[in-house]
């Protein structure tokens, strides 16, 4: 469009400005998201190991453990 001179080559450098700006950013929550993805190991981890004692819980929780189990209110 520069080329064809329908866009005048300050507001392309101000527009070219802006986009990298963008870009940097979003690659830089794009860098935070994956190294929090990592956390996300440990929680599966406690959530499979709290699923497996349910059973044990349930047998040796009180009346209002009971319910919560049930209810999913925990």
């Amino acid at each position: 469009m520069v080329a064809d001179e329908k866009l005048d080559p300050d507001d392309f450098r101000e527009l070219k400005a802006e986009c990298t700006t963008k870009i940097n950013e979003l690659e830089a929550k794009l860098t935070g998201l994956s190294q929090k993805g990592n956390n996300i190991d440990g929680l599966l981890n406690k959530a499979i190991s709290n699923l497996s004692a349910l059973d044990i819980l349930y047998e040796e929780g009180t009346i209002t453990e009971k319910r919560q189990i049930i209810g999913s209110n925990a």
